[in-house]
């Protein structure tokens, strides 16, 4: 089964049409809207995975593995690369770098997370040099607040049907993260749905699941291959996070 499930990652990666790195004009007017030392309080309103499964999908968030529906994070903006005058490529976009700190007990559950803040100004330029609106099943959010992408799109394993939602949504304000998430749909009942939303008092900080959990061991295939197609529009905005081994003074 877990052979089964790599090999379906390895075809929804070459499938998926992510867009090529394309050449755009280099004039832009990005800058960062936040400081090295700010806080992002993002929070954890809906954790449903499967903990059978759960392995296929800590490898892309394994920071989700240590905080609880309900918990708040903060994360602390460490590094922000330098924004060049020429941007001829999206490997090329600056990029943030944050620790992730769970705010209850300060303890650090990641770090080099970098989809909490994104470049400001020139939103324009981020659609075009990412290739968005090229992407098959992919839909760009720009509007007078936010700026993000909502991917969609299903296939079927076996006689099932998945279906899949991956959504990152920006503050056009400072760009930080206003919400990130990943659902998956299997059979038609949610096997993932984790949604993080940046806190504001009063807010709800945990919503209820939508459908029961389906728990049986195809789905594990479903988590496996979803969880690669997520990848793959996450890394667009993220070099990566890494999982804290002991706490770090900040």
């Amino acid at each position: 089964m877990k052979t089964l499930a790599f090999a379906i990652i390895l075809i929804v990666l070459s499938c998926s049409p992510v867009g090529s790195l394309t050449l755009e004009q280099s004039n832009h007017t990005l800058r960062w809207g936040v400081q090295v030392g700010d806080d992002v309080v993002l929070v954890l309103q809906r954790k449903v995975v499967d903990p059978a499964y759960a392995q296929y999908f800590v490898e892309y968030a394994p920071f989700i593995t240590n905080v609880s529906e309900g918990q708040r994070v903060i994360a602390r903006v460490t590094y922000l690369s330098p924004i060049p005058s020429l941007i001829n490529a999206s490997e090329q976009m600056p990029h943030s770098s944050c620790t992730l700190i769970r705010e209850n007990d300060s303890t650090v559950i990641g770090i080099d997370f970098s989809m909490a803040a994104i470049p400001i100004g020139d939103w324009n330029f981020t659609t075009s040099i990412g290739n968005y609106t090229a992407i098959q099943g992919m839909t760009v959010i720009d509007n007078q607040d936010e700026w993000g992408t909502v991917m969609e799109g299903s296939f079927s394993i076996l006689f099932f049907t998945v279906t899949f939602h991956i959504e990152m949504r920006y503050d056009k304000a400072n760009g930080t993260l206003n919400l990130m998430r990943a659902n998956v749909e299997f059979g038609g009942n949610d096997i993932i749905d984790v949604i993080f939303a940046k806190w504001h008092p009063g807010m709800a900080t945990i919503l209820p699941a939508e459908l029961p959990l389906l728990t049986i061991e195809v789905a594990g295939i479903a988590i496996a291959a979803c969880a690669g197609v997520a990848f793959v529009v996450w890394r667009r905005h993220r070099r990566g996070v890494v999982p804290a081994e002991t706490p770090v003074t900040q």
